[in-house]
């Protein structure tokens, strides 16, 4: 798990670059770099300051340079070494630096490969005196977030982000420029020069990923003992940062086509933006900007509310949140309108168990987290309006969230609580609507949050409404971290600079760093995508526990959040306000907190009380004993805090006295090291028998003993299939169109010895071959998936045997997974296919029904032939 900024960050260059190419901005200017490097962050600008003067809606560039490079064959260029950027001539808390000494002779065909550290927003470009294309060679360029050249699904102008660069002479050299869009920007991390039809040698004199940024400066900060948890912060706000653009914040870094607007996707971005950035001007552009957009998804008119209130909380910006106060309205009548009557919703998050994106985005579980969300609407607008003088606006939303609520509780049949039947992203969306007593949370965390298989949502955007329910849950913080890290951790783990549109924490078994992303229900998956920052503004209020408790901030809390579990000993970080920057440092071991309380503030502090085996016994300032006062301290102290109250402005430090509390040690000393709070260890349902490389298309002998379903054996539409007495079913078909499957056939009466790839088939008495598959359908967007449902009429243990061949030859990468039916919780580890030109069984055991999710990574379309029960 090692990191090194430095080394990541790549080449820095901030004058001007390039050749003859013109560029769509100035180079960075206006401020200079301050302070140390942050070693946690991948940002090469985190310290970069820009003066209070700058334009900030005019985007800025500067020029990264690799920070290795490989040649395929080396043969063919000469001092290919010469095109890496020196650690000893730049530094990221430098204010300039000379780009590399290059000089490149080109002497053949070939491929240079360059990894330029960390995504950017950028376009590649490199110098040559002496490159004529076409002439003495063909050359193409690619780039990509990951380590082979990018594809993505149909859409933008250039899906493959490879092609021929435009040429800009200048007096002594051309500048080749690779051009994929009118706004010139990509998500770039790798980029390649290849060679083609050489004929004589040339020269690459420079090469450089030209990368635009939105000057804004960091004023929060996070530093812990947990060195990912702080990178976790910093990639978040790093990922958000890069995403901003002129006008709005930007929603997706790769053009795959919809590089457009995202009211919801919005939400985790500008939530993220408070606590890094506190640009809230910016914000409430953006916030101006979507006002009436929806995208057709009924969930984002009302993150577009939680947003503007986000925004009212964190500024106290009454006169803006009553110049919306119509339009909230508007929104939630709408809602209200249609609460609770199964309303089409458009989507709700990418998770199999949030209908895949676009496939079922109405399903049920969808619907019980849309009310949920609903109700947390309601309140929160409620209290706003008390705050602002509306009173009898919050009368009428209160009333109406308790009728809701009221209604919800006596919805319950046969004794089961109102939520036995809510998944884990609508029990979410029930604790976030401050509603839930701690006997309801106790059993919603019972029933939902105590798998860690099942603890990751696809999405992290959805993670972050996860992680918020955790953390408002009595005992649920170790929980949330540990989500914090199967999730976020996760991609850092698998080389991340930014964080992912996606992410299953089963892809740790499936890729190596810097890897292709599995694709899905969401399309190509994107590598920097912003709605992915919001467990940045999350890590501020849950782990620093800087949060307002009154709009700007005019009072707030600081409660550091303390684990031995995950390794958090220390806290300290800044939350930047209205009022001024908040400061705090604590550590346990050195047994201090300081705090730096803004002018015009007051606050109340939190200081970990039963902490890493320990207690409070005593705490002084300024020499003065500020607990115990003498007085009743049930008043000033629960299980895990003591409060100081009505903390004034100015610096404070407190020296806490701990000592050990005996019971609690042994407490801990019988608990499971790296267990949370309740988990269980995490297994599957389903059990995996193993693959099978030797049938081969002879499956009669071997499978399918109780029935079998060959897939388009006779035609697209027509399977051979005898099912069993205790299957009900089998479906493929989505509510919405998308992500239906594709069914070819190969080939009917073969004969036997034609291809043994070929499934033999019961209709001719096994005497002939067919064979037929259920495909994705690649490049169409969303159509990177595809799944078959297996319905049992009543439970029973039974064996499940799944035939693949990559018949024709296509290089077909691909992930199998498997879900229950009922919960679509995931019941086996995800599987990668390749090299499957033989074809292959994978086998597996089960006692209900399932659900069988086709996935495509590269290659041709991901594939299946044959269902088997045994």
């Amino acid at each position: 798990d090692e990191w090194v900024p430095g080394a990541q960050a790549g080449g820095l260059a901030v004058g001007a670059g390039g050749g003859g190419a013109p560029e769509p901005y100035p180079y960075l200017q206006g401020g200079s770099f301050v302070g140390p490097a942050v070693e946690d962050s991948p940002d090469p600008l985190v310290t970069y300051k820009w003066d209070a003067g700058v334009n900030q809606t005019q985007l800025q560039i500067y020029d990264a340079y690799p920070i290795s490079v490989n040649a395929s064959p080396a043969s063919s260029f000469l001092s290919i070494l010469s095109l890496l950027s020196s650690p000893s001539s730049w530094s990221s808390s430098s204010s300039s630096s000379p780009p590399p000494s290059t000089n490149v002779t080109v002497q053949g065909n070939g491929d240079i490969m360059m990894d330029f550290g960390v995504e950017r927003a950028s376009w590649l470009e490199f110098d040559s005196p002496d490159l004529i294309l076409n002439q003495n060679s063909y050359v193409t360029m690619s780039i990509s977030e990951y380590n082979q050249p990018a594809i993505v699904n149909a859409g933008p102008p250039h899906p493959v982000k490879t092609n021929t660069p435009a040429q800009y002479k200048g007096s002594s050299f051309s500048t080749f420029r690779l051009e994929l869009n009118p706004e010139l920007y990509e998500g770039v991390r790798f980029g390649w020069i290849h060679v083609q039809n050489f004929t004589k040698p040339w020269h690459i004199i420079g090469v450089r990923a030209v990368s635009q940024i939105k000057p804004t400066n960091y004023t929060g900060a996070l530093d812990t003992s947990n060195p990912i948890i702080n990178r976790i912060w910093y990639t978040g706000a790093y990922t958000v940062k890069v995403n901003l653009l002129s006008q709005g914040f930007g929603s997706i870094l790769m053009d795959r086509g919809d590089r457009i607007s995202w009211t919801g996707d919005a939400h985790t971005s500008q939530a993220c933006a408070l606590v890094a950035f506190s640009n809230y001007d910016f914000i409430k552009q953006n916030i101006d900007r979507t006002s009436s957009l929806s995208n057709g998804i009924e969930s984002y008119s009302l993150y577009w509310i939680l947003s503007l209130l986000d925004y009212y909380w964190y500024t106290g910006d009454v006169a803006y949140l009553t110049s919306y106060a119509l339009n909230v309205v508007l929104k939630i009548t709408h809602a209200i309108q249609i609460y609770g009557t199964n309303p089409s919703l458009g989507f709700y998050g990418h998770d199999v168990r949030t209908g895949c994106c676009f496939e079922n985005p109405s399903c049920t579980e969808n619907q019980n987290a849309y009310k949920m969300l609903v109700l947390r609407i309601l309140t929160e607008f409620a209290s706003a309006m008390g705050l602002i003088g509306q009173p009898s606006l919050q009368e009428k939303y209160m009333g109406i969230y308790n009728q809701f609520v009221s209604a919800l509780r006596n919805s319950s049949h046969d004794g089961a609580p109102w939520f036995s039947s809510f998944g884990i992203h609508a029990c979410a969306d029930a604790v976030n609507a401050n509603f839930t007593t701690q006997e309801e949370q106790e059993e919603i965390y019972k029933q939902v949050f105590t798998d860690p298989l099942q603890l990751v949502s696809y999405a992290p955007f959805n993670q972050y409404f996860l992680i918020s329910a955790l953390g408002r849950m009595s005992g649920g913080m170790d929980a949330a971290l540990l989500a914090v890290d199967l999730s976020w951790g996760g991609q850092l783990r698998l080389g991340a600079t930014t964080f992912w549109e996606v992410y299953s924490s089963q892809w740790s078994s499936l890729m190596q760093p810097l890897d292709p992303p599995v694709n899905g229900q969401n399309g190509y998956s994107s590598m920097c995508h912003p709605w992915a920052g919001g467990v940045t503004r999350w890590l501020s209020e849950n782990v620093l526990g800087i949060r307002p408790t009154s709009p700007g901030f005019k009072t707030y809390t600081i409660k550091p959040y303390i684990s031995e579990l995950h390794n958090l000993t220390k806290v300290s970080g800044t939350v930047d306000t209205p009022q001024g920057p908040i400061i705090m440092k604590y550590d346990f071991h050195l047994g201090t907190m300081e705090v730096t309380s803004p002018p015009g503030t007051t606050c109340l502090i939190g200081i970990p009380n039963k902490a890493i085996g320990h207690v409070i016994y005593k705490i002084t300032h300024s020499n003065q004993v500020v607990y115990p006062t003498g007085e009743d301290n049930d008043d000033v102290s629960d299980e895990d805090y003591v409060f100081l109250r009505d903390v004034r402005p100015g610096h404070h430090i407190y020296r806490i006295h701990y000592i050990k509390e005996e019971e609690l040690l042994e407490k801990k000393s019988s608990n499971n090291e790296g267990e949370a709070s309740g988990f269980k260890e995490g297994t599957y349902a389903a059990s995996f028998l193993g693959n099978d490389t030797t049938t081969q298309g002879d499956w009669n002998s071997k499978y399918g003993k109780l029935g079998y379903y060959l897939i388009a054996a006779h035609g697209p539409s027509s399977p051979v299939a005898s099912l069993p007495s205790y299957v009900q079913s089998l479906s493929w078909t989505t509510d919405s169109g998308v992500g239906n499957p594709r069914f070819s056939n190969y080939g009917v009466n073969m004969s036997l010895s034609s291809d043994v790839r070929a499934l033999t088939d019961p209709t001719s008495q096994y005497k002939t071959r067919s064979l037929g598959v259920i495909a994705t359908q690649d490049p169409s967007a969303c159509m990177q998936t595809v799944h078959i449902n297996i319905l049992l009429s009543s439970p029973k243990l039974y064996s499940l045997s799944l035939y693949f061949v990559d018949f024709d030859h296509q290089q077909r990468h691909m992930v199998v997974e498997l879900y229950d039916l009922a919960t679509l919780n995931i019941i086996t580890p995800y599987m990668s296919l390749s090299a499957f030109d033989n074809g292959i069984y994978m086998r597996y055991e089960y006692n209900n029904s399932v659900q069988v999710r086709l996935s495509q990574v590269r290659g041709g379309d991901a594939v299946m032939s044959g269902i088997f029960f045994d």
